[in-house]
């Protein structure tokens, strides 16, 4: 990607995945944290966003879902 911020993008991402992870691991359940996390982030979302178009809450799932899913991969392989 050519963005000038997409180096930054990916590194709040990897930062904020690893944060999750060491919450959950915390957590006696990590896996259902984790995919709770997602529900409660998207309604959040939902509320304080509900204009929104399509498209970019559509963008903004797919973000939350690589940022949780890489911090449950890292939660459940160590």
């Amino acid at each position: 990607m050519m963005d000038p911020n997409f180096a930054l993008l990916a590194a709040d991402a990897r930062i904020l995945s690893e944060f999750v992870r060491l919450i959950a691991r915390q957590q006696q359940d990590p896996e259902t944290f984790i995919a709770q996390m997602k529900v409660d982030v998207l309604e959040w979302m939902d509320r304080h966003a509900a204009q929104w178009p399509d498209e970019a809450r559509a963008a903004y799932e797919e973000r939350v879902d690589d940022v949780l899913g890489t911090a449950q991969n890292r939660s459940v392989g160590g």
